[in-house]
């Protein structure tokens, strides 16, 4: 059960739920990295006069939503480790010589009819296979900027809105900073062809502190993603009043 501890605090402190305890914040910390060390909790930001059975309700879903990051991070480190398997595999039986010849995948053999269940779907050079295969390669790159960008969708699309409806506001009133980071690294990459702008890492509060990003192609390393993952653990929203 939640216990509530009681903050006389100035206009300028919020209250932090603090995965169960309430504690005064000043509103200048709320741009500080989330996680530094020690144990990973969830945080809420919320007004003094919430009720503790919102807030015990929103810590709920935001748990929630912590815990589905996880699963999709988990996702992420096995499609590594299968990458890196598939890469020794084909190593060993793509001949350099044989770069560029195709590569194919699918139900049927490439030269037979093509048919519904029995056809061929991908077709690239084994050079470019076994490239993307490697760490850092084109596919990891894939999978780490889906991940970002599914996150992000997940957040906006289904998470805010039921920590919004918990706490009796409107969805532009539950904020958070390492969210908002996310999102402008979900429009470089379905908006601006995963091109990083010389004044992007300026827009971030939370990621240019962790990540290092400089202008030309995004690229996301499972290092970077690790470490965003270390901050959505210890994920903190803030809650302001108003529907």
């Amino acid at each position: 059960m939640m216990t509530m501890a009681v903050c006389l605090a100035p206009r300028s402190l919020s209250l932090m739920v603090f995965e169960g305890i309430h504690v005064a914040m000043s509103n200048s910390q709320q741009s500080e990295l989330y996680w530094r060390g020690g144990p990973f909790q969830v945080s809420i930001i919320s007004p003094p006069d919430a009720s503790q059975a919102s807030v015990s309700q929103a810590l709920k879903v935001l748990k929630g939503f912590r815990d589905a990051c996880q699963k999709q991070y988990a996702a992420f480190c096995g499609a590594v480790n299968g990458r890196l398997l598939a890469y020794e595999r084909f190593r060993q039986v793509i001949e350099p010589a044989n770069g560029d010849k195709s590569f194919f995948i699918g139900t049927g053999p490439p030269d037979s009819e093509q048919l519904p269940g029995q056809s061929t779907i991908v077709q690239m050079s084994q050079k470019d296979f076994l490239e993307s295969l490697k760490q850092g390669g084109a596919f990891e790159q894939q999978h780490a900027k889906a991940f970002a960008v599914f996150i992000y969708t997940l957040w906006e699309e289904n998470y805010r809105q039921r920590i919004a409806n918990a706490m009796s506001v409107s969805k532009d009133s539950v904020n958070c900073a390492l969210m908002g980071d996310i999102r402008h690294v979900r429009n470089v990459i379905i908006h601006d062809n995963s091109v990083v702008s010389q004044d992007f890492p300026g827009k971030l509060k939370l990621l240019s502190q962790i990540w290092d990003l400089k202008p030309g192609e995004l690229r996301i390393t499972e290092k970077m993603l690790h470490s965003c993952m270390e901050q959505l653990n210890a994920i903190r929203i803030q809650i302001t009043s108003g529907r």
